[in-house]
C-alpha cells in the first residue's frame, strides 16, 4: 500500500476478500483472469474487466466478453482500466450478459446430480 498513490475515499486495499461474500455487492470487477476469480464474478452476477496474463486466462477472458459479460484488456492496455470500468457501468449490456451468464451457471446441475448419470452411461458402454 506504500507504493500506491493516494486512492478515492471509496477504494479500499485489503490483502485478502472473500470473492463470494464480496461479488455480489459490487458494480464490477476488474482482475487477473483466474480461473477462481471468473468464476466467482460469473456466478455473482458482476460484470468484469479482466487483464490476462497467462495459462487459460486469455481463454477465460475471451469467453466473458463473448458472453457480453465484460472486457478482455491485453495487460499492455492496463492504463485503459478506468475507461473499460466506465463502459460496464454505463452500458447496461454488460449488466445483462453478467446476469445472462450468472442465471445459466444457477441452471447447471450440482456434480452429485451428474454423477449418477455418467456412472449409467459407462456401465452402458462398456464392453
Amino acid at each position: 500500500q506504500r507504493d500506491l498513490p493516494e486512492l478515492p475515499d471509496n477504494v479500499r486495499v485489503v490483502e485478502f476478500a472473500p470473492l463470494h461474500a464480496l461479488l455480489p455487492t459490487c458494480s464490477a470487477v476488474v482482475h487477473h483472469g483466474g480461473w477462481g476469480t471468473v468464476c466467482s464474478a460469473s456466478y455473482a452476477g458482476t460484470p468484469q474487466v479482466i487483464l490476462p496474463q497467462q495459462l487459460d486466462a486469455p481463454f477465460m477472458a475471451d469467453r466473458i466478453a463473448g458472453a457480453g459479460a465484460g472486457l478482455s484488456l491485453p495487460p499492455a492496455r492496463a492504463l485503459d482500466v478506468g475507461e473499460a470500468v466506465s463502459r460496464l457501468l454505463s452500458e447496461e449490456g454488460f449488466a445483462r450478459g453478467a446476469e445472462r451468464l450468472r442465471a445459466d451457471m444457477a441452471a447447471m446441475p450440482a456434480p452429485n446430480d451428474v454423477v449418477p448419470e455418467i456412472e449409467r452411461l459407462v456401465e452402458h458402454h462398456r464392453p
